[in-house]
């Protein structure tokens, strides 16, 4: 039975850093941003630890703008997961009026997902747009304030 246990916290560990892995985040309070990285296989499991771990965070608040990078390895079945998305972005944003969120995505196919997910999304509360550099949507954050 040990050994079993054992076995299942091994498994446990590494599912859970496969979990932390998919969106990690850091917060830089001198620039009122979270930078936040999605890379890898995404679903609903990631969002709700990464809002979990984003609320205990001692620098967090809901007036924080937001960089939020798409690696070209992140992988999602947006059809199965359309309705939960949608809701859960929506959420989110209801309580962060009048922050601004930028996406990073170096690549055209990455691009177009990131602005089909966020096109079936009401965003009238925040600024969004779009970039290909960090540096490009830091600047761009910078004008908004």
């Amino acid at each position: 039975m040990w050994c079993c246990w054992v076995e299942y916290k091994k498994y446990r560990s590494f599912w859970l850093n496969e979990i932390i892995k998919v969106i990690n985040y850091s917060i830089n309070p001198d620039e009122n941003i979270v930078y936040c990285n999605i890379s890898g296989e995404l679903n609903v499991l990631h969002f709700t630890n990464y809002v979990n771990n984003l609320l205990v965070d001692k620098d967090y608040h809901l007036m924080l703008n937001a960089i939020i990078t798409v690696s070209e390895n992140t992988n999602m079945s947006y059809a199965d997961n359309k309705t939960w998305i949608a809701e859960f972005l929506s959420l989110f944003i209801e309580q962060r009026e009048g922050v601004a969120w930028a996406f990073v995505a170096r690549s055209n196919i990455t691009a177009g997902l990131v602005r089909l997910v966020m096109g079936d999304i009401d965003t009238s509360l925040i600024d969004v747009d779009f970039f290909s550099a960090e540096a490009d949507a830091k600047k761009w954050i910078a004008t908004l304030s």
